[in-house]
């Protein structure tokens, strides 16, 4: 047998071995593997499409991650704040549906938050007659206080001037004529107490009265109107925020000119925050003061001014 015969005879032998499928049968097998595709290919397709939709809900209903706000920037934002888009030509501009005019928060005023109404904006420009010293009845027989200007309340103290006067917001000034305790009604007053109220920017008030006690402690003695003057801080007691008491020694003469004793006259300060109050006390007719007097009328003013603050 020739080689050739030999090889269709091994072929036809392995023919019969592996029977071949019939054309019907390969059709029904490459219908099936198109439909089995196409299938796996949809399932493929509408997957990426529900991963994709996930993943673009989350960004949608999570939005970028929230920034801290700049420092100094307010955690609740005003609510009717503007909001702002761009126009084609890259201008900002109001957003249609929001409205505008809002009025600006005033300067130092952070937004969201509501101003606070009657906030002080400084010392009082101006002293009310509630402020001042309501005298006891005992000691006023019916006498009305009366506003006083261009008077000096303070002692001489050597023409001491006093650097706070620049700080100075109000002032204001008034006389109180007083008897002492049931003195009958015709007699004379024992006295007169001149009260002045000012009001400081800053730290003008304590600044005072810091000047004043370090002008009292520079002049001890002085000779003013032909009389020699001597003064001295005495106790003062705990009134207000801060207090002096000054005492003044005058040496006076008689109608002939010669020695006639000494006179004493007392001033009173207190300092309420960036108010002072100041009462000179003197005595009518050249009558020592009554320091007790002058204690008590300094307690109710302190207490006209608290009152008058609040």
């Amino acid at each position: 047998m020739s080689d050739l015969n030999r090889l269709y005879a091994e072929l036809a032998e392995a023919a019969r071995a592996n029977t071949l499928p019939t054309a019907a049968e390969l059709r029904r097998r490459a219908d099936r593997r198109a439909r089995l595709t196409m299938v796996l290919g949809t399932a493929v397709a509408a997957l990426v499409v529900l991963v994709a939709s996930v993943a673009t809900a989350r960004v949608v209903l999570s939005g970028p991650d929230p920034m801290p706000p700049p420092l100094g920037a307010s955690l609740n934002p005003t609510p009717s704040a503007t909001a702002t888009s761009p126009d084609p030509t890259g201008t900002p501009t109001a957003d249609p549906g929001t409205p505008t005019g809002d009025p600006v928060p005033p300067t130092g005023v952070r937004p969201g938050r509501t101003p606070a109404r009657n906030a002080p904006a400084g010392p009082p420009r101006s002293v009310p007659d509630r402020a001042f010293l309501v005298q006891p009845p005992n000691t006023q027989h019916g006498e009305p206080r009366m506003e006083v200007r261009d008077v000096a309340v303070l002692p001489r103290l050597c023409g001491a001037r006093y650097g706070s006067d620049g700080a100075l917001a109000a002032r204001r000034t008034m006389r109180h004529l007083y008897w002492l305790p049931n003195s009958p009604d015709d007699a004379v007053p024992h006295g007169t107490v001149f009260q002045t109220i000012s009001t400081y920017r800053d730290r003008g008030a304590a600044d005072f009265v810091d000047q004043l006690a370090r002008a009292v402690r520079a002049c001890p003695r002085e000779t003013a109107g032909g009389l020699s003057r001597r003064y001295s801080l005495v106790e003062a007691g705990q009134r207000g925020d801060q207090a002096l008491l000054i005492r003044e020694e005058i040496d006076v003469t008689d109608v002939n000119g010669d020695p006639g004793g000494t006179m004493v006259r007392q001033t009173s300060v207190v300092r309420v925050g960036a108010v002072v109050t100041v009462l000179r006390d003197e005595g009518w007719e050249g009558a020592d003061t009554v320091p007790s007097l002058l204690g008590e009328f300094t307690r109710l003013a302190v207490v006209a001014i608290r009152d008058w603050l609040r």
